[in-house]
């Protein structure tokens, strides 16, 4: 038995680091989201206005961004990298 859990955490990390590889990869290819990192003095809400355009309500962009980054009551840090939906750029 004390063999087993060295073995479960290596394959957790492994399957982990898989994982985020594959979203990273995925999100930079792609032209319906993209990353951005947060400023000092944002807030989802003034990130909503900048990148909604149009395309969607900044109520539901908002909603997007929260559950799609793991955020609780809009709660963001300078620093912290988001991923966001934006228009395809055939749209734009």
């Amino acid at each position: 038995m004390k063999g087993f859990s060295p073995v479960v955490m290596l394959i957790s990390i492994v399957a982990a680091g898989f994982f985020m590889f594959a979203h990273q990869t995925h999100v930079e290819g792609s032209k319906e989201y993209m990353e951005i990192t947060v400023n000092k003095g944002d807030s989802l809400w003034k990130i909503a206005e900048e990148y909604t355009k149009d395309h969607k309500s900044n109520w539901a962009f908002v909603d997007w961004v929260e559950k799609n980054n793991g955020i609780q009551a809009g709660a963001i840090t300078p620093g912290q990298k988001l991923i966001i939906p934006i228009k395809a750029e055939k749209d734009r």
